[in-house]
């Protein structure tokens, strides 16, 4: 899909809101991307990110900039309970990981599937 036509759909690729969140720094906790904008690479719907300190929403929507308007924060616990998600940490600039479940790894519906540290 070129990118004309995907500003036509309001298309919201997961390379830009990665790209978008690459360089926060200093999270006091961590955020992670979830949804089908990880699992199909893109979506028409809003993004959804799941974070574990509220104080770091303001860092996060900077970063995000016009996105911002088209984000949800949720508040949480440790990690999501999704199969596949990115986190940020707010650390370094590779900070970013996607997390998928291994090859035969069953993952039930709220059951935690980042790892566990």
């Amino acid at each position: 899909m070129n990118k004309s036509k995907s500003k036509k759909l309001n298309l919201i690729l997961c390379g830009t809101i990665t790209r978008a969140l690459r360089n926060v720094r200093n999270l006091k906790g961590k955020a992670f991307v979830v949804g089908g904008i990880v699992t199909e690479g893109a979506t028409l719907r809003d993004v959804d990110i799941v974070i574990t300190e509220v104080s770091d929403i303001k860092k996060l929507q900077k970063a995000l900039g016009k996105l911002a308007s088209r984000t949800h924060f949720m508040l949480q616990k440790g990690a999501p309970p999704a199969p596949i998600f990115i986190v940020i940490t707010g650390n370094e600039p590779k900070s970013m990981e996607v997390f998928k479940p291994k090859k035969g790894q069953k993952i039930r519906p709220f059951e935690y599937a980042g790892p566990s540290k």
